[in-house]
């Protein structure tokens, strides 16, 4: 009984079928449910089903092709609540970058072995870094990528941190950049 529209990442109308959805299904794994999340607005819940449960981790999602029909079924009853996850839009000198993050942003030079040049302003603290990346990473993103460099893990609900980790700093000259930024804002940055 439930009306739906197949797309892919390669279709160029992605985000006006996301922004016209009463809920998003992401069929795959944790890859397609981040690809998803860019596209849906903030009301549109997603369902993240695995797959591929015996290869893929599945982070976020809740179901496989097993368990699916239950969760619906435990959704109408209103059983399952939803969790509501912070996403970073990011814009560098201006440009707005159009997809939101769920989990990170890695800024870093397009040559992966030079180093990024750059200097960050969070509230009114400020500093300059030369260094292999920033990455900037939400509660979400933070079991992954983030925690590898040393991060710190939160509650993938927690609504009040956006970490900053600047990536294999090179300081010879002075004392090495803070290497985790926590801020209880909300803003864009």
């Amino acid at each position: 009984g439930i009306t739906y529209e197949i797309t892919n990442s390669r279709d160029s109308k992605i985000r006006d079928k996301f922004t016209r959805a009463d809920f998003a299904l992401a069929v795959g794994g944790d890859g397609t449910f981040l690809m998803a999340s860019h596209y849906v607005s903030d009301e549109t819940p997603i369902i993240g089903v695995n797959s591929a449960p015996l290869t893929s981790f599945g982070h976020f999602c809740i179901c496989d092709s097993g368990s699916f029909a239950v969760l619906i079924d435990k959704i109408e009853q209103g059983h399952v609540r939803a969790i509501k996850l912070m996403r970073l839009q990011v814009s560098i000198d201006g440009w707005v970058v159009p997809e939101l993050a769920l989990n990170e942003f890695l800024i870093a030079h397009r040559e992966p072995a030079a180093s990024s040049r750059y200097s960050i302003k969070v509230n009114t603290r400020s500093e300059k870094h030369v260094c292999s990346g920033l990455l900037v990473a939400t509660p979400a993103g933070s079991t992954g990528f983030l925690r590898s460099e040393g991060g710190t893990v939160l509650a993938i609900d927690e609504e009040n941190y956006v970490f900053f980790r600047a990536r294999t700093v090179f300081a010879p000259w002075r004392k090495a950049p803070t290497q985790n930024w926590l801020t209880g804002s909300r803003r864009t940055y």
